[in-house]
């Protein structure tokens, strides 16, 4: 009996892993998960449920987005915070690095996910997912968000050529012609799609699209 109880607090216990994507983040060891974890705690956030990295200055920095505990999970959208973290690798890899904050403000971001029909915001598969998590810049309403991410899933293939994932909503500086406008990007590996969309009627209709290096 007291061999079960034990297991049972050791299971109680037990913080699943974060789903890992992009080729940095499935790199990661035990000890970097475990500073990455410990850095989230320590800004009161929680365990961060997914991460994405990539690497950057000859690849000898990696930079890692950490995505928090859904601040609200209604209406379809759940919505939360990621932050940053890096490290720049020893040059022995096998020496223990020292993970710290990212210094760059973008890191610390406001997320939303939408998921498809019929799967779980739970269920992210791979760094193409179409239910992964977006960054969101500006105020936007949950109908907002649905509506717009229920236009990008059905027509953009149309420009893009293939179905991608959104990266970023925002709202973009306002036109000469006096309407506003929402800028999408769709990130395909190292190509940024950008949309710029209009409110036409209850619906959205491309106002321009242009692509861009990240």
């Amino acid at each position: 009996m007291r061999g079960l109880l034990g297991l049972v607090l050791l299971l109680a216990t037990q913080t699943a892993q974060p789903i890992l994507l992009t080729d940095v983040a499935r790199q990661l060891t035990a000890d970097d998960l475990g500073q990455i974890e410990a850095l989230s705690k320590g800004l009161g956030r929680g365990q961060p449920w997914l991460l994405r990295g990539s690497a950057i200055g000859m690849r000898r920095r990696w930079q890692v987005r950490a995505y928090l505990p859904p601040i609200s999970n209604g209406n379809g959208v759940r919505r939360g915070e990621t932050i940053g973290m890096q490290v720049d690798l020893p040059e022995d890899l096998r020496q223990r690095k020292a993970w710290g904050y990212a210094v760059s403000s973008s890191y610390y971001s406001a997320f939303a996910q939408i998921a498809l029909p019929g799967r779980s915001l739970d269920d992210v598969r791979d760094d193409r997912d179409l239910t992964l998590p977006f960054l969101v810049s500006d105020e936007f309403s949950d109908d907002e968000l649905r509506s717009i991410v229920g236009f990008i899933r059905a027509e953009a293939a149309k420009w893009t050529e293939r179905d991608l994932p959104i990266e970023i909503i925002s709202r973009s500086s306002i036109r000469p012609r006096g309407f506003p406008i929402v800028h999408v990007v769709l990130l395909n590996e190292s190509v940024g799609h950008h949309l710029e969309l209009s409110r036409d009627g209850d619906g959205w209709s491309l106002v321009e699209h242009y692509t861009s290096f990240f």
